[in-house]
């Protein structure tokens, strides 16, 4: 009733269950069957429990978020890095937000963190092999308002905002659709194009997918 799970990319799948404050990775056998194979956890938490709001895989690396609880509200604002090496999961950095993340995306050696409140920021960050860590790779990309769903592939980002916060409520309407590109990893993410949900009838959804380009 409460949990993310990462599209498969190839046979590993990635579920993250913040009831269980867990992360599992499964694998997919030659007949087809998922089997649970092993279980990310950070070493070094920030937050209190509930590690799995929001998770991503991407080869070797995965990212997880975790739940940090007042006696207001719960918001996820911590995201643990892992990279497999040698069979094993380690945890490579811990990414602190102090207003609340809301969802992690990972595309090759990128990954991309967006916050909820009280504006929409995305974080943006590349793996560097050689030192072993996570390094910005550009200014964050900033909003006027809340982003509710992300979506990082092909070298670009789409993302919705809207009015209201979506952990406190009240739930408020998508006003805006955000696309944004890059050339190569060596080039930063720049605006492309938006929408206004005003110029459409029906108005947006709440989900928005992105794959090989084509936009849904």
């Amino acid at each position: 009733e409460n949990y993310d799970v990462a599209p498969p990319p190839g046979r590993t799948a990635l579920i993250g269950l913040p009831p269980k404050d867990a992360v599992y990775v499964y694998n997919q056998n030659d007949l087809g069957l998922w089997a649970r194979i092993e279980s990310p956890h950070p070493e070094y938490r920030v937050g209190i429990s509930g590690v799995g709001h929001s998770v991503a895989i991407d080869g070797d690396l995965v990212a997880a978020l975790d739940w940090y609880e007042d006696k207001y509200n719960q918001l996820p604002n911590a995201a643990y890095v892992f990279r497999k090496t040698v069979g094993e999961w380690a945890q490579i950095s811990t990414l602190e937000c102090c207003i609340g993340f809301g969802e992690v995306m990972i595309e090759g050696n990128t990954i991309a963190v967006s916050s909820v409140d009280p504006v929409g920021v995305i974080f943006l960050y590349i793996y560097d092999e050689k030192d072993n860590s996570l390094v910005p790779i550009q200014e964050p990309l900033s909003h006027e308002s809340v982003i509710w769903t992300m979506s990082l592939s092909d070298n670009h980002i789409v993302c919705t905002t809207g009015d209201g916060n979506m952990w406190t409520g009240p739930y408020g309407d998508i006003d805006r659709v955000f696309v944004y590109q890059r050339q190569d990893t060596s080039q930063p993410f720049t605006l492309l194009q938006y929408f206004n949900s005003s110029d459409y009838d029906d108005g947006f959804g709440r989900e928005l997918t992105l794959d090989n380009g084509l936009l849904d």
